[in-house]
């Protein structure tokens, strides 16, 4: 099988060096191996072991870099975009996986949650990579835009999840509910590939063509 390295990520930083539990998670994402010249050969693992919230000023969407093979463990925990108030940004998802992303939540009570994306496209995750939901929530998420211009064809789609023609998402459990976009696919937008097999969609919704 693949071996795994796990990290746990929490708001603790070295004497005289200070980072938001956000960054904490982003630099542990960096750090693994992995690039778009060598690929990552195992996967690494992140237990989450705090809520973390991006901050109110300067905050990005987690980024996965081309080459990462990153497991994203919720552990009964909240990773929030802190959006959900605030108008959509163009950089407003909670995630942006250019590599190879899971994501599961080991916790009991599996109340693992993704919220606070306000995007234009995209408001939970945008898949350009391999995109897999195992377990956990992604909910309140948004994608918004009043840019209705064909040529920029995936502004207000996917309201939870936008995959390219170079992604793929694969859902085989979780939850994805309560997210919402203003012009296709209040959960999933997919111009690339997606499989469900499992896993519940609900309580997503569209101004315009459609839910999923």
């Amino acid at each position: 099988g693949v071996n795994s390295d796990e990290l746990s990520v929490k708001a603790e930083a070295a004497p005289g060096y200070k980072y938001t539990t956000w960054s904490a998670l982003q630099e542990a994402i960096t750090a693994a191996p992995g690039d778009a010249t060598t690929p990552a050969t195992k996967t690494t693992t992140i237990r989450l072991t705090e809520n973390l919230t991006a901050p109110a000023e300067g905050g990005a969407a987690i980024t996965i870099p081309e080459g990462k093979n990153i497991t994203i463990d919720l552990n009964g925990k909240t990773i929030d975009r802190g959006l959900s108030e605030k108008d959509p940004a163009a950089n407003g998802s909670v995630i942006i996986n250019n590599g190879t992303l899971t994501i599961k939540d080991s916790s009991t009570g599996k109340t693992g949650t993704i919220t606070g994306g306000n995007a234009t496209f995209g408001g939970a995750i945008v898949s350009n990579g391999t995109t897999t939901l195992e377990s956990g929530t992604i909910t309140g998420c948004k994608a918004t835009s009043t840019d209705y211009d064909s040529a920029n064809s995936k502004l207000g789609r996917g309201g939870a999840i936008y995959v390219p023609y170079t992604g793929t998402f694969t859902m085989t459990g979780g939850e994805i509910k309560d997210c919402s976009a203003s012009v296709a696919g209040g959960a999933i937008f997919n111009v690339g590939t997606v499989n469900i097999t499992g896993g519940k969609i609900d309580g997503c919704s569209v101004s315009g063509l459609g839910t999923v």
